[in-house]
């Protein structure tokens, strides 16, 4: 790969990457980010995610409300 070659596609994934996190809108919802601030509800992340990892339907309770979240990975 010639030097020019290289660096226009560093440029193109810079612009790319750039690109992609222009937006109006948050990454992260107002509705998950009040669950990452409650201690309960973070704690049952902790523990049914990420101390247990499974594929498939998790639920949550947040709040007295059960949220269902489908876990890939």
């Amino acid at each position: 790969m010639s030097k020019d070659s290289f660096i226009d596609n560093l440029y193109r994934a810079a612009s790319n990457m750039i690109n992609q996190f222009n937006t109006d809108e948050p990454l992260i919802s107002e509705e998950a980010t009040d669950m990452l601030n409650n201690a309960q509800t973070k704690e049952q992340i902790v523990d049914k995610i990420l101390n247990n990892p499974m594929t498939g339907k998790v639920t949550l309770n947040h709040k007295g409300e059960d949220i269902t979240f489908f876990v890939e990975a």
